[in-house]
């Protein structure tokens, strides 16, 4: 992942929750601007899973609602029915205003993003994408993946982890 790609991306809940939950959220600063839309900020916000203050710590944030009406046309054009509200509403976003790059931990809608040519990260690649920037040390980032695998509420394999890993090992021999 280039450095181009992180510039712009609209945010699902899931990063979001899962990096508060390993206090690894200020590694979602890698991304120039994050747009969170409104039902995406209740899902997080709005149910105490986040805090309020911890989307303000974020230094370029925009918060968009979008019409019920559009979103209606927008969910029947393309098929969204079987996802949720919030997943709906960042890929109108992505979609709308051309932003390539979605944040969703959901293999859903990474598999609909990638048809929509909109590229998904999830939580374990905002970590190593930090990694990449050289925001965080090896040990580091091996410490988040970790409470990832343990301590969040996201649901990764042991297999994943353990790939991801061995991606971080060769990277690192590599540098």
């Amino acid at each position: 992942m280039g450095s181009e790609s992180l510039i712009s991306a609209v945010t699902d809940a899931g990063p979001l929750i899962h990096l508060y939950e390993v206090n690894a959220f200020h590694l979602l600063s890698i991304i120039k601007t994050i747009h969170i839309p409104h039902a995406v900020r209740m899902e997080t916000v709005g149910k105490d899973r986040v805090p309020e203050s911890s989307l303000f710590s974020l230094q370029h944030t925009s918060h968009s609602s979008i019409p019920e009406a559009t979103m209606r046309v927008f969910v029947n054009q393309h098929g969204l029915h079987s996802i949720h509200s919030g997943e709906r509403e960042c890929l109108y976003l992505c979609q709308s205003l051309g932003i390539p790059l979605i944040l969703t931990d959901d293999l859903s809608v990474r598999k609909i993003a990638k048809q929509m040519a909109v590229k998904p990260i999830g939580s374990l690649g905002i970590v190593i994408a930090a990694y990449r920037k050289g925001l965080l040390s090896l040990p580091q980032t091996r410490h988040y993946i970790y409470e990832l695998y343990t301590r969040s509420s996201l649901f990764i394999t042991k297999t994943i982890v353990d790939l991801a890993f061995q991606e971080l090992n060769d990277t690192s021999r590599t540098k």
